[in-house]
């Protein structure tokens, strides 16, 4: 329940208690004025006090959805004024850029946003503070990203799905079901713009939302869990298998340098 006061600020503190996130880190939230942006923004928005980081936030136009989308950025760019809260935008046309690079228009938009991720992650570090990105994946996204990877032909590193931490990425609501974003913005009053693409099927990821990942638990109450657990369990194989490769051929490499073996 991420619509208890109490459990808000659990989300926050476990960041602080494993000292990933430290007093005065810069916190930029990935805000499209969406649902799911909107509770993450304000989670963070109201804790900032307490924790002590600097928080920031990030509007990336995609330069599709036409008069949708320039609605999305001044719905966010009034958000973020009304609360003192510095804003980057990004304005891109990803459909030359899906072009351009023969990619999939929702690829080229994942592909732009990050680079944009990676542009503000540049230019706001420093000696003294770490920055992060934020973002606003949860429990059905994770659920959709393996079903996805698993329809691609991945390998165990598709099947693991999004890391709640990777690198400068944070995804803190990942371990909590859309319910609960949903319950959180009803609760708090909380504002948001919808994009009308969640509903086009055309697009692969909503076609396997719609069409697989929400007839799921009609299944198995449990579905998304045990697809998750599946993910775990995967994520430890991966990192066992790593880590004996790595000792192996640090072995080999140690024992040619001596002149134990021969490479031939």
């Amino acid at each position: 329940m991420i619509y208890d006061n109490q459990m808000c600020e659990s989300i926050v503190r476990k960041y602080f208690d494993t000292r990933i996130i430290k007093k005065n880190d810069i916190l930029i939230v990935g805000l499209s004025g969406g649902i799911d942006s909107m509770c993450l923004f304000d989670i963070f928005y109201k804790l900032q006090d307490e924790f002590q980081y600097k928080l920031y936030a990030l509007h990336v136009h995609h330069g599709i959805r036409g008069d949708e989308a320039d609605r999305d950025l001044d719905f966010v760019k009034d958000y973020c004024e009304s609360l003192g809260v510095k804003l980057f935008i990004y304005k891109f046309n990803a459909i030359e850029f899906a072009k351009d690079n023969r990619l999939s228009l929702e690829e080229a938009g994942r592909k732009l946003r990050y680079s944009a991720f990676e542009s503000e992650i540049k230019k706001n570090s420093n000696k003294k503070n770490n920055v992060y990105i934020l973002v606003a994946h949860h429990k059905k996204d994770q659920v959709e990203t393996i079903i996805h990877n698993v329809l691609r032909g991945s390998g165990i590193k598709g099947l693991i799905g999004m890391n709640n931490i990777n690198n400068n990425i944070l995804r803190p609501l990942l371990d909590f079901d859309k319910d609960d974003i949903v319950k959180y913005v009803d609760t708090f009053n909380i504002p948001y713009v919808e994009d009308s693409t969640n509903n086009d099927e055309a697009l692969t990821r909503n076609y396997i939302r719609k069409e697989i990942v929400d007839k799921l638990n009609k299944v198995n109450n449990k579905a998304f869990d045990h697809i998750i657990d599946l993910g775990s369990q995967l994520r430890d194989i991966d990192d066992y298998i790593t880590k004996v490769s790595d000792y192996v051929f640090n072995e080999i490499v140690e024992s040619v340098k001596n002149d134990e073996i021969v490479i031939c």
